[in-house]
């Protein structure tokens, strides 16, 4: 008898490769529908897991074009979301001054988001808002790592901090 909660997680050696396989998924689908918003971010994603970051810069970009399009078909994410893919794709390939510029711009734009949607946090079933607090969350992760790689490790530490603070204050806000 089994108890307890189940996980499946891949192997790590399989992990570059499962994302290798969804790269080709997902370009399967922009063939059929290259307005497709989601499906930029996806392909972005995955090329990003599978440690493919020069062609993720590529559909990145390709994603906030379309994001931008006022003919797009879906838009569920937003160009503060490519631009976090953007620094772990810089990080990645060791270019870490340019990832800390993108994520600090990243997280002004962020926290100006989350400041205009003020009224949401206290809805605790706010999907979107819960969401935009991760991505900030996110954003100084990225930004903490490229200090981190750039020998700045205080700097790196208060990034890392302001991350977990997200984390503790998401969870209490929940909890309450």
């Amino acid at each position: 008898a089994v108890t307890g909660v189940q996980t499946c997680a891949l192997p790590i050696y399989l992990y570059k490769e499962y994302f290798k396989n969804l790269v080709k998924y997902y370009k399967g689908i922009i063939k059929e529908n290259s307005l497709d918003v989601s499906q930029w971010y996806f392909l972005a994603d995955s090329q990003v897991k599978a440690n493919m970051y020069n062609d993720a810069l590529i559909s990145i970009q390709k994603g906030i074009d379309v994001n931008n399009d006022k003919n797009k078909t879906f838009g569920a994410f937003s160009d503060t979301e490519f631009y976090l893919l953007k620094a772990q794709s810089l990080n990645g390939l060791k270019k870490y001054d340019e990832s800390k510029t993108v994520s600090e711009d990243s997280a002004v734009k962020q926290i100006s988001k989350l400041e205009k949607n003020s009224k949401a946090k206290d809805d605790k079933n706010d999907f979107s808002y819960m969401n935009d607090e991760k991505v900030l969350a996110d954003i100084y992760l990225e930004t903490a790592k490229s200090y981190y790689n750039l020998k700045q490790v205080d700097k790196g530490m208060q990034y890392y901090q302001k991350y977990l603070e997200i984390g503790r204050a998401s969870c209490r806000e929940r909890v309450s």
